[in-house]
């Protein structure tokens, strides 16, 4: 059976090389629910005349609207205390390392792995660091979905209604994270390049919408994030949480490193590698970078 990409295919040989059936081109794209002059490219003088609206930076020009960031960790890495760490920062517009959040933001976060208990201790654990209106700003503007607590799995996010879920929730927040890939696809293998790349698909769809949309994946022995190579290839922003290189008969280091793998909008002096450490303390949870 033929599909539509040899249809197309058939309408550009129609005729001379550069004589082409548009009539035919126009109808197989209408089919399809495709405007073709959506494609059409733009010269040099329009796309610079287009008033495009600017990124906000809802983390001090770490995290942006219309971005996608995946922060990856080996288990235990501290890949969810990093990334309640920067999402509770842009909450309560505070910092976190050595980025300031201006304005507070509203973030769904989906947590597809842990149980209820734990992400319970581990708000609470950040809610000790505020009081007042900045501890009033964490419990509204920070909204999460913990599979655990509900008692089902949210239907894979290559589904049409797993996506909706998503979206109907998200509707009116800045950011939204996904804790983790793994999780959230739950009927998909990871390493299928079709399925990742109707997901990723969905993130871009997401990013033009105006979210900031945060992704979280693990990293197995040899460093390499988990999944098909596929799932990063959009990212604005990858951040690869490590453990420092210990040499032989050196202490062990308590630091994490903060390996910045791709950032669009950084430039080389701004993606050195911070080592940083956090603790959880009666002020709450403490970030700090390794001097």
């Amino acid at each position: 059976m033929k599909n539509f990409n040899d249809d197309l295919n058939e309408a550009f040989l129609v005729g001379s090389k550069n004589d082409f059936n548009k009539n035919r081109l126009e109808q197989l794209c209408a089919s399809e629910g495709i405007e073709l002059e959506a494609f059409a490219p733009k010269t040099v003088k329009a796309i610079k005349n287009k008033v495009i609206p600017l990124r906000q930076n809802y983390l001090e020009g770490l995290i942006r609207s219309k971005t996608i960031n995946n922060f990856s960790a080996g288990a235990g890495g501290g890949k969810t205390y990093t990334v309640l760490g920067t999402c509770v920062a842009m909450a309560t517009a505070t910092r976190f390392l050595y980025w300031k959040a201006e304005t507070p933001v509203k973030i769904v976060y989906i947590d597809a792995e842990m149980p209820e208990e734990d992400i319970q201790e581990r708000l609470f654990q950040f809610s000790e660091g505020f009081n007042g209106e900045q501890l009033e700003l964490l419990d509204n503007n920070l909204s999460v979905m913990n599979t655990d607590d509900i008692g089902l799995n949210i239907p894979d996010l290559t589904s049409e209604i797993g996506q909706g879920i998503v979206e109907h929730y998200a509707k009116d927040a800045q950011v939204l994270v996904l804790d983790n890939f793994i999780s959230v696809l739950s009927e998909t293998d990871d390493k299928d390049p079709l399925k990742m790349k109707e997901f990723t698909n969905w993130l871009r769809k997401l990013r033009s919408s105006g979210l900031a949309v945060i992704t979280v994946n693990h990293t197995v022995k040899s460093g390499d994030r988990m999944g098909s190579s596929i799932l990063d290839t959009f990212n604005d922003l990858t951040i690869d949480l490590k453990a420092p290189t210990v040499k032989k008969n050196e202490e062990p280091k308590e630091h994490i490193e903060w390996v910045f793998s791709k950032a669009r909008h950084r430039n080389a002096e701004n993606k050195r590698t911070i080592p940083f450490k956090f603790s959880v303390t009666n002020n709450g949870v403490i970030f700090n970078v390794v001097r």
